[in-house]
This record gives structure tokens, C-alpha cells and sequence, in this order.
């Protein structure tokens, strides 16, 4: 794991190493340089696989004549050298480095297609009839990478700041902003950069002749076999177990993230069962965070019930209510404004969990691999009951209950529910307005005009697109995820978080293998009735506690309303209630009054203002460059 730098049309070894001291948090053991004609590569190494300096990067062939810079793993790397060791290829380090920078040599570009793993890496050939820089991400965009290109001038690397460090304008993509406003992320390839965009997953970028040009390598394709239940927990347990094991090469200690829900407890099942296999009795190190308040979900207890059952060396992090102040350092490691105040608790045990590991394995993507939110089951379920009896979600009658239970005295949260019910059953009649107020429940586009001083042109329709393809409505919904939320939010601060603090995070669901099977699991075995993610709970209830088996789905959350009233309040006064709004030309002050008001206890008017709150705090950071404080 590293980080990479690099640019092409111009030399300049001042920018290069500017650049690659911007992300030395990726890679603190080493770093190094390459410099040619009109060339410039750089990278910081976090030594994981081969420790020694034959693992230094950039990384060449013995001709000299072809380099790399990488960030990741490849997890079959060992396989691929045998492969090219058959075929004549000579190694000198044991690193998987090596093996790309070879199967590039062997395979040309589709050497990519090779590859299980993780991964953003530029490969410079500079070989007569070549003369090209290769610059890769990988199949889901578990790494980032970002690039600017302008005039002939190619930048890229593993961190915005990096590419800032090149001296590019410094301008908001107002595009990106209306896009924030409604995902609460910046989906790809657009940054809130203007000048900066994201290389999208499963694509490649070509250099050659100061002109670029971008290719995609991989998709998803969802073609369900059908199959007995047995049939496919059995496959189902295999598949897992192989990934996790790929996951677990290393080097170098590796430790385990658990919330104590079935995905992160279930990939510690595995970890249980390899190790005993394998005859190895190191123990297992487990990371769990919580919070020292009644008002918020405690998952510790949970966490703390596997540990037990798999006997592992568990470390709580307890956060105190303090640590919202350290939200303009996170902002900063995320380049981007992410508008999630539970990103300060996953920050908190990167840091502890530093001290003990260099690596760790995570339980990210089960749910969108195996249908575990809400979205899934209420919409494929929701649409097909609206197709057999539109009428009952559309009668007056059923608006009037609706209606009525809004305005007697109830408990809020259930009037919230009803509230909710009566916005969303009539959108069932278009799968794409369901999933929307479902998923997304900020900014509508009615308020965003309201709220923004410039006209709303949203170009991207991603949601409409993949909705209108012809396989299974469920696999289309996973599909949302699997292609949006989950490397332009999840993945990504999963990989800012931890490289913040040196740690490399790996994900064994995003496994080639485990991606290949999910696709081929029919949607009647990942929802059944009303059980979500049927089929791998079935699978995994033969090893897992049955309280975590059992538990209901809840999101990873902080205490907000807690952190608002006690620190954000105040910030977002100062921030947002101020003549330099105006100045700005994003938003209209008026507005931002109005929701300021009242707001201490509307959960609501809270999650708008901590949105429009992130954005003033990564403006102050990125544009002005100032220092800000809560």
C-alpha cells in the first residue's frame, strides 16, 4: 500500500517531490523518484509485502526502459509468476509490484484483467514505439486515483492535495456541488475540484501524444443460475473462505475492524477457521468503536459477543464528545467535502488500531453484494405490490389515514414514519423517484433551487441508467450501489481514514471470485419473504452468534443531535450566517437563515446544515486555505 504520484509534458523535481510529501501519510517506511524526458513519478511506500528495498518504487524491469508506481495489492501475484516465470520472466524482489510491472510487459494493457485485487498504479513505457503512460484503477475503485489534463499535460495521483501541490486553479465545480447536495458525495468521474476529476473504476487512462483517452476493462454482469439453497451456501462458504484467506497474505501483522454485524463477524468466522487450519496461534487482533452516550445505537456489545466466541485480542475505542472538534483535520485527509460525522469515530480507531497493525480486514461491501439495505427489499417488494394494486397506494382513502395520523397526537417518531409512508408509497410507481427518497434525504431539487444563487444543470442520470437495463429490478439496485455509493463514499473514506493514519484496509467481499459468485445468486435466495441477505446469514448461522444472526440492520452512526447542539451549533453560526456567503456565490444567506433557525432539535434541518456545514469547513481548508476550528 502507497501512495503515487506522477505527471507528464514538463520536468520539474520540486513539484514532483512537492507532490509526493502531500501523501506521506500513505507511505511513511519509503519513497522515492523517477525523472526522464518530460517525466516525473513519485510514491511513498507503505512496506506490506517484501519488506526489504527491493520493494522500492518507482519499480523498473531490467531494461530500464519501463517503470511503475503502485498503490495496493494483488492478491494472486504469486500465481501470475509462476505463470510468467514459465514464460522467461526473471524476478528480483518477492513484492507484487514486480509481477504487475512484468505482466505488463507480457500482456500490454490487459494485463489489468490478470489481477485480483486493489489497486491504482501508472506504468511509464518508454520504449520507441510505445512512449505512453498507463495509468489503472481497479475493477470496484477500492484505491482512488485523480487526475487534471490540460493542453498536453497530464497529473495524477493517490490524493487531491497531491495534484493541488502541481499549482492548478483552485475553482468549485458548481456542477459537483448540486450533485453533493442531493448524493451527499461527489459521484465520479467529477471532484468538487472544477480542474480534477476521478478515474472511474474499471477503467484505464492511455497517454501517448500528449492526448489521453479512457477505457473501460471491467463491468458488472448479473446472470443469476438457478440452484438449490444448499447448493449455493455451500459454494457461498467456500468462495468466502478462499477470499478471506487471499486477504490475509501479508508481511506484516493483520487486524480485524468489528461492529459486531454479520459482515464484519462473519469475515472473522473466517479468519478463525484459516488460522486453525493453518495451525497458527497468533492471536487475533479486533478494533470495535463506541460512545460514551445513551442517545446512540451501542454496537460494542455486539462486537464484544463475537470476540469472545473467536477469542481475540478485542480493543474498544470509546469516543468522547470532544473529538467532533478533529472534524476540519478529517475534511482535510478527505480532499472532499463528506458530510458524515461517523467518520470521526472510524477515524479514532485508525489511529488506535495503528498501534498494533499495519493491516486490516473490513466487512465492507456485504451489503451491497448480498442485498442488505433498506432500499432493496422495501423497493423490490414495494414495486411489485404497486404494479398488482396501484390503487391501494394511490386511493384517497389511504392518503386520507395518512393524512389524518399527521395531525392527531402520536409519538414523533411514529408521525415521522407516516410522514414518511405517505411520501413514499405513490413513488413506487417509478423505481428510480423510490430509490431517491429513500436513499437520498437531503436536498431535493425544489430546495436546491431555493438554496442555490446559480441555475441547477445536473448532466448525470446514473441512477436512470442503470435502472433502465433489462435484468432483475434487485440486482439493478445493487447495481446503484455497487457502481456509485460504494466507491464514491464508502470506499473512499474507508481508504482516507486509515492511509491517514498508515494503515492499509482490505475488503474480502470485493474479491474477483466473491464478486463472480454474487452475481450468479438468484434474487429470490438474497431476499426471501422479509429477510434480507437470506442466503448468507443462512450460510454463516452455523458459526456466528445467534443474536448476531438475528439483529436488526442499523447504520453506523454518531451521536449527532448531541454534537450539534453542544459544538456544531455555534460553528455553523459563525460559517453560515455570514455576509460572505453572499461573496461566495454558491447559496443564498436568506435560506441559510431560515434553516438555521429552530434547528437544535429537527433532525432534519440538522443533516441539511451538517452538509452545508462540511462544505463551508473544506472551502475554508481547500479554496481559501485557511485554518478553521470548531
Amino acid at each position: 500500500m502507497c501512495g503515487i504520484t506522477g505527471f507528464i509534458g514538463l520536468n520539474d523535481k520540486n513539484k514532483i517531490r512537492r507532490m509526493t510529501n502531500a501523501i506521506v501519510h500513505r507511505g511513511p517506511d519509503d519513497f522515492g523518484y523517477f525523472s526522464d524526458k518530460n517525466i516525473e513519478l513519485g510514491n511513498r511506500r507503505l512496506s506490506i509485502i517484501d519488506l526489504s528495498k527491493r520493494g522500492k518504487m518507482p519499480m523498473c524491469n531490467e531494461n530500464e526502459d519501463i517503470w511503475i508506481t503502485y498503490n495496493g495489492e494483488v492478491y494472486n501475484f504469486q500465481e501470475i509468476r509462476q505463470e510468467l516465470e514459465k514464460k522467461g520472466h526473471k524476478f528480483k524482489s518477492n513484492t507484487d509490484t514486480e509481477v504487475i510491472l512484468h505482466a505488463y510487459e507480457e500482456y500490454g494493457f490487459d494485463c489489468v484483467k490478470h489481477f485480483n485485487g486493489m489497486f491504482a498504479f501508472a506504468i511509464w513505457d518508454s520504449r520507441k514505439n510505445k512512449k505512453q503512460l498507463f495509468l489503472v484503477r481497479d475493477k470496484i475503485g477500492i484505491k482512488p486515483a485523480y487526475y487534471y489534463y490540460e493542453r498536453g499535460k497530464l497529473v495524477f495521483a493517490s490524493e487531491i492535495k497531491a495534484i493541488l501541490e502541481f499549482g492548478i486553479k483552485r475553482e468549485v465545480d458548481k456542477e459537483a456541488l448540486s450533485n453533493y447536495l442531493t448524493y451527499t458525495y461527489t459521484p465520479a468521474p467529477l471532484t468538487m475540484f472544477k480542474e480534477v476529476k476521478k478515474l472511474l473504476p474499471g477503467h484505464y487512462l492511455i497517454y501517448k501524444n500528449k492526448k489521453i483517452q479512457i477505457k473501460k476493462y471491467w463491468d458488472f454482469d448479473f446472470n443469476p443460475i438457478q440452484n438449490s439453497e444448499d447448493y449455493y451456501s455451500k459454494l457461498l462458504f467456500k468462495v468466502l473462505k478462499d477470499s478471506v484467506k487471499r486477504h490475509l497474505i501479508s508481511d506484516v501483522p493483520v487486524g480485524h475492524y468489528l461492529s459486531g454485524g454479520i459482515d464484519s463477524s462473519s469475515i472473522l468466522a473466517m479468519i478463525k477457521i484459516i488460522k486453525k487450519e493453518q495451525e497458527d496461534k497468533s492471536e487475533i487482533k479486533t478494533f470495535s468503536v463506541g460512545f460514551n452516550t445513551e442517545n446512540v445505537l451501542d454496537e460494542l456489545k455486539y462486537a464484544k459477543l463475537a470476540s469472545e466466541r473467536f477469542s481475540t485480542e478485542h480493543h474498544e475505542i470509546i469516543v468522547e464528545e470532544d473529538a467532533v472538534k478533529e472534524f476540519p483535520k478529517i475534511i482535510w485527509q478527505m480532499d472532499e467535502p463528506m458530510p458524515n460525522i461517523s467518520l470521526i469515530p472510524l477515524w479514532k480507531m485508525s489511529k488506535e488500531a495503528k498501534k498494533h497493525v499495519k493491516v486490516v480486514t473490513t466487512g465492507n461491501a456485504g451489503d451491497e453484494i448480498f442485498a442488505g439495505y433498506r432500499q432493496h427489499l422495501m423497493i423490490y417488494y414495494g414495486k411489485r405490490y404497486y404494479d398488482k394494486f396501484p390503487f391501494l397506494f394511490n386511493s384517497k382513502l389511504t392518503k386520507f389515514k395518512l393524512n389524518l395520523i399527521e395531525r392527531i397526537r402520536v409519538n414523533k417518531k411514529i408521525k415521522r414514519y407516516f410522514k414518511f409512508a405517505k411520501e413514499f408509497l405513490p413513488s413506487l410507481e417509478n423505481e428510480s423517484r423510490a430509490y431517491r427518497k429513500l436513499v437520498y434525504l437531503d436536498f431535493n431539487d425544489k430546495e436546491k433551487k431555493e438554496l442555490l444563487n446559480y441555475n441547477i444543470s445536473e448532466k448525470d442520470k446514473f441512477i436512470e441508467s442503470i435502472l433502465n437495463k433489462k435484468f432483475d429490478l434487485l440486482n439493478k439496485l445493487t447495481l446503484i450501489d455497487l457502481k456509485y455509493t460504494l466507491p464514491d463514499q464508502y470506499l473512499l473514506n474507508d481508504d482516507k481514514l486509515t492511509m491517514a493514519n498508515s494503515i492499509e484496509s482490505r475488503v474480502p467481499f470485493l474479491d474477483n471470485e466473491m464478486l463472480e459468485f454474487t452475481q450468479r445468486i438468484p434474487s429470490n435466495l438474497k431476499i426471501k419473504g422479509l429477510k434480507s441477505k437470506y442466503i448468507f446469514k443462512k450460510t454463516m448461522s452455523k458459526y456466528l452468534p445467534k443474536e448476531i444472526i438475528k439483529r436488526k440492520k442499523y447504520g453506523f452512526t454518531a451521536p449527532l443531535q448531541d454534537w450539534y447542539k453542544k459544538y456544531l451549533y455555534e460553528t455553523a453560526g459563525v460559517l453560515l450566517d455570514n455576509s460572505e456567503i453572499e461573496k461566495q456565490g454558491y447559496f443564498k444567506q436568506e435560506y441559510l437563515k431560515k434553516l438555521l433557525e429552530n434547528s437544535k432539535n429537527d433532525t432534519e434541518k440538522i443533516n441539511k446544515i451538517i452538509l452545508l456545514l462540511t462544505f463551508e469547513l473544506w472551502h475554508k481548508t481547500f479554496i481559501d486555505r485557511e485554518k478553521v476550528k470548531i
